[in-house]
């Protein structure tokens, strides 16, 4: 299916979009990877980056809820306990 053939929360979901792609989306990451970014980083494929790299998930602190699946990418990759408590408590 084309995006145009798409709902609009599809069609304009980047999370979504590379979903769709059908190779690997390696993610070079640096510095701080906060919020939007971070659910960006979670859908690709590979992630690498330096030591410089932050994450953070600050959806709690404005009273949001992640809409483009962090919660669930989150928690497999880093188990539920740990994504829970990165996600409600806004640390790093």
């Amino acid at each position: 299916a084309q995006s145009s053939d798409l709902p609009e929360h599809l069609a304009n979901n980047p999370i979504h979009q590379m979903g769709r792609i059908r190779v690997p989306i390696i993610g070079a990451l640096h510095g701080f990877v906060i919020t939007g970014g971070f659910e960006l980083a979670l859908a690709c494929d590979v992630l690498v980056g330096d030591g410089s790299v932050l994450f953070r998930d600050t959806h709690v602190k404005f009273g949001l809820a992640p809409c483009w699946g962090l919660s669930q990418k989150l928690a497999r990759r880093v188990g539920p306990g740990r994504a829970r408590w990165a996600s409600l408590s806004a640390a790093k």
